[in-house]
């Protein structure tokens, strides 16, 4: 590879080096941190390896058992997609659902993963979560979905499990579309993927 013989050049004089990626899934550069040369050396492989994998034009046809029910979840998906963002220090109250992918608004309609209220539409779509909704589920379960591009209920409705709610985007503080979405139970934020099939 071209850039491994300046990488091995540059561990020989001990250099620490701030190491980027091209990130599949963001399709962005993005710094991941700084290393060594000597394990910026070892991860060649690893790079290599995903830049070499296939992209996929659409998770479409792999997320389509994720919109049914599962024995023991509460509830489906909301949206397709790779997971850009897991629940984490870094990211601790929800995760980022990437839709690089998506070519039309029909491949970003947002669906409720359970029956509830509609409680809040709203936001500001140019600061911090943009235009966002937040569904009561009435079972001390609340979800919040962020980064919207329309909303398409208001507050007080009554939606079923796999009602289209909203339209996802990139409004607020987002790099590219995405939904943000959170589940929170009794009001503190849990790892949706404990309630999802």
């Amino acid at each position: 590879m071209f850039w491994e013989p300046r990488l091995r050049r540059y561990a020989t004089h001990g250099v620490i080096l701030t190491f980027c990626l091209w990130v599949v899934v963001g399709l962005q550069w993005r710094t991941i941190t700084t290393v060594t040369p000597q394990l910026a050396v070892s991860l060649l492989p690893t790079v290599a390896s995903s830049l070499a994998a296939p992209v996929i034009d659409s998770p479409v046809g792999e997320c389509d058992t994720r919109l049914v029910t599962a024995p023991n979840k509460l509830f489906i998906w909301p949206i397709c997609g790779p997971i850009s963002s897991f629940m984490g220090p870094g990211h601790p109250i929800g995760i980022d659902i990437d839709l690089y992918w998506a070519k039309t608004e029909e491949d970003k309609i947002v669906r409720a993963p359970a029956s509830g209220v509609v409680t809040y539409t709203g936001g500001n779509p140019c600061c911090s979560l943009g235009n966002y909704l937040v569904i009561d589920h009435q079972n001390d379960f609340q979800t919040l979905y962020a980064h919207l591009g329309k909303i398409l209920v208001v507050d007080g409705q009554e939606v079923k499990q796999g009602e289209v709610i909203a339209i996802a985007g990139r409004s607020g503080y987002s790099t590219g579309p995405h939904l943000h979405f959170e589940v929170h139970h009794n009001g503190v934020p849990v790892n949706p993927f404990d309630y999802l099939p």
